[in-house]
């Protein structure tokens, strides 16, 4: 009989995915699945066809015996450059910081291995493609390793699907088993993050990136290739309350009208006196922005922001007409604050990657879009 839910390993919530007639057994954390949903979901953009696929690798421990169990505790993000196009491909600068990733996390030692890859899927179906085969023989020839492809959507839950080796080879069709991928969706509701689990990941919840846009983001339609706000900033996710009964929602709207404007008000006039506000509303914010500058464009950052001030090194990508480019910043010119690009035709996109420890990156992206010629 088929085994799916929630299950209590090491002290954290994990699903579980098993296949009947199928030796193999697959747990993962509950955080893991958040951290790689909102990083597969950082490449869906408004109005695009299709949305960029980021990945990286798994980690974990296995067990062998009757049942092969393997466990995913952590992931690793291992940046795409594209050079391809939107897929996630293993090749150029991509291999280089996918093999400089996965050398650092079998010589670091540790309870926890490689155990496989993962990737956002946002072509047809889900299925292994023969670069990911590749990949897989490449580094993950152990009988154990597995992979993880993730399908985004705009309006609902991603959808997920394991592969793993059956007589010596990955499946080339189809996951046994498609699940959502969403904590909720589940059985892992309620669980609270630690600043350190959050600091993981690479996106914002919407009502962030609202606010980073002084409430301006806009919803992308339903199921299109599209949809996550155009600042994105890590940070702790929002919360809803409920209420039930329309008519309650009528005197507290006006209620939390007038709360909010004092709020407001408050606010402003402290701001004069703290210049560091900022920083103590949402110490991950790197505060990109984009502006035009005789001709150019000239992108800076917070220099102080905390991100900024622990920074090892950082990635800035430039992505215009289709095609990506990526600029290495070291500590000193992240201190700098800014950067000019003075190729610009149409509309840019400009994506801040800061690596602030081994494994943990704080990341954002600003839209710049050049005036047309008249």
């Amino acid at each position: 009989m088929e085994r799916t839910g929630t299950i209590e390993a090491a002290g954290k919530q994990a699903y579980l995915w098993e296949v009947p007639g199928r030796a193999v057994s697959i747990e993962i954390d509950y955080d893991v699945i958040e951290q790689i949903r909102r990083q597969v979901c950082a490449g869906l953009r408004p109005g695009e066809r299709r949305g960029l696929e980021n990945g990286g690798i798994l980690l974990g421990t296995v067990e062998a015996g009757d049942r092969l169990r393997v466990h995913i505790q952590a992931a690793a993000p291992v940046a795409c450059e594209h050079e391809e196009g939107p897929s996630y491909i293993v090749r150029g600068r991509t291999r280089e910081r996918f093999e400089e990733a996965l050398a650092r996390r079998r010589s670091g030692g540790g309870p926890l291995k490689a155990v496989g890859f993962y990737r956002g899927h946002t072509r047809p179906g889900l299925v292994l493609d023969s670069n990911d085969h590749e990949a897989l023989e490449r580094y993950f020839p152990e009988e154990d390793a597995v992979a993880l492809l993730v399908k985004p959507f705009t309006t609902r839950a991603p959808v997920a699907g394991f592969f793993f080796r059956e007589n010596g080879a990955f499946r080339t069709d189809t996951s046994y088993k498609e699940f959502p991928f969403r904590r909720e969706e589940l059985g892992g509701a309620g669980e609270q993050e630690t600043e350190a689990e959050v600091r993981t990941r690479f996106l914002t919840d919407e009502s962030t990136a609202q606010a980073a846009d002084g409430g301006n983001a806009q919803r992308a339609p339903e199921e299109q290739a599209g949809g996550e706000p155009v600042t994105d900033t890590t940070v702790v996710p929002k919360r809803t309350l409920k209420l039930r009964g329309g008519w309650v929602w009528i005197p507290l709207s006006f209620i939390f009208l007038l709360l909010g404007t004092i709020i407001g008000f408050q606010i402003a006039l402290s701001v004069t006196s703290r210049p560091v506000a900022s920083e103590e509303a949402n110490p991950f914010d790197l505060r990109l922005t984009a502006t035009p500058s005789a001709g150019s464009i000239h992108v800076r950052w917070d220099r102080h922001a905390p991100a900024i001030l622990d920074a090892e090194k950082a990635t800035l990508s430039i992505i215009e007409g289709g095609k990506q480019k990526t600029v290495e910043l070291d500590a000193a010119h992240l201190k700098a604050g800014s950067v000019i690009y003075r190729k610009a035709a149409g509309e840019v996109t400009f994506r801040l990657d800061v690596a602030t420890s081994p494994g943990t990156v704080v990341s954002q992206t600003v839209e710049f879009q050049t005036a047309k010629p008249q």
